[in-house]
């Protein structure tokens, strides 16, 4: 018997494991880019740049075209950084890592015998374990969490594919918008020869959109 609805053959009635990885684009990216601030005379920048996640998922299915879906993912946020001034140029490369738990609800819609479309959609539990900093004693820029624990709200688009032996596939397009801002990213600028030390801060965003493949194990 062919799988139902991405539902691996003997288990349309228990959950179905699945592992995949998704790029991620940081909604700064989208609608602002780098972003330049001037303080004293010193010319701070930063960008997200394109980022990855490994996700681990569970599904179970509830009635119908139906299913829960939840497991957890490692997301990793990555930023560049750079502060000019009169005498020096540092640059430097951040990375936030964080653990998401989804709980998703999920609709699929036949196309074909094996084919699949479906929406999901539900609350995401994000936990970012630490501050993460990058420098030296002259020059320092930190992305501080005020929060640990965060929720965002996820919708997204799923096309999926089953295979003869129980295994299935899924390409997914979604939207992760965060309640409220990830953190804040501090620069520092100090070099010996500089009249003191020059900072900024800035509110990093976490919104993001992210393209993922999964695989469905039999």
């Amino acid at each position: 018997m062919a799988p139902r609805y991405g539902i691996a053959q003997g288990q349309e009635s228990g959950a179905s494991f699945g592992a995949g990885t998704s790029l991620i684009i940081t909604s700064d990216a989208l609608w602002g880019g780098e972003v330049v601030l001037q303080e004293q005379g010193v010319a701070f920048s930063y960008a997200p740049r394109l980022s990855m996640a490994i996700d681990s998922k569970l599904r179970f299915p509830l009635r119908d075209r139906f299913a829960f879906q939840t497991g957890i993912s490692m997301v990793n946020r990555a930023y560049v950084f750079s502060m000019t001034g009169s005498t020096d140029t540092f640059r430097g490369k951040l990375r936030q890592p964080g653990f998401q738990v989804p709980l998703l609800g999920l609709l699929q819609v036949p196309l074909s015998a094996t084919a699949r479309i479906g929406l999901e959609a539900g609350p995401v539990l994000e936990m970012n374990p630490s501050d993460v900093g990058s420098g030296n004693e002259w020059f320092y820029a930190l992305v501080y969490m005020k929060s640990k624990t965060k929720v965002s709200l996820r919708a997204g688009a799923v096309i999926g594919t089953s295979f003869k032996s129980g295994a299935a596939m899924d390409i997914g397009l979604y939207y992760n918008r965060m309640m409220g801002n990830l953190g804040s990213l501090y620069m520092d600028y100090g070099p010996q020869d500089a009249p003191g030390l020059v900072s900024v801060r800035s509110a990093l965003q976490g919104h993001y959109f992210a393209l993922g493949l999964s695989f469905w194990f039999p």
